[in-house]
């Protein structure tokens, strides 16, 4: 797997795991733990409580599984709801 490129073969080859095609390994409540989805307001809200806990957060889209036009969407919109000055 080390000679992955950014091409859509290795969006293929993360499709065919079993981690990433199977959801039902991966019980909601880890989900619920290490994943804030949804709007704006509603991911600002998950991730407000973790400040109390946190010196420094670091949110990021997922890279695995996505086309570079949503992996920039989704980028684009952690930027626009976490401008780099509040966290």
């Amino acid at each position: 797997m080390s000679k992955l490129n950014g091409s859509g073969h290795s969006r293929r080859i993360w499709r065919t795991l079993p981690v990433i095609s199977d959801e039902r390994l991966v019980p909601d409540e880890m989900v619920r733990a290490f994943v804030a989805v949804g709007s704006p307001e509603k991911v600002r809200e998950r991730i407000e409580p973790v400040w109390q806990l946190a010196d420094s957060i670091c949110v990021s889209p997922p890279t695995y599984a996505l086309t570079p036009e949503k992996l920039q969407y989704y980028t684009d919109m952690i930027a626009t709801t976490f401008p780099s000055d509040s966290l």
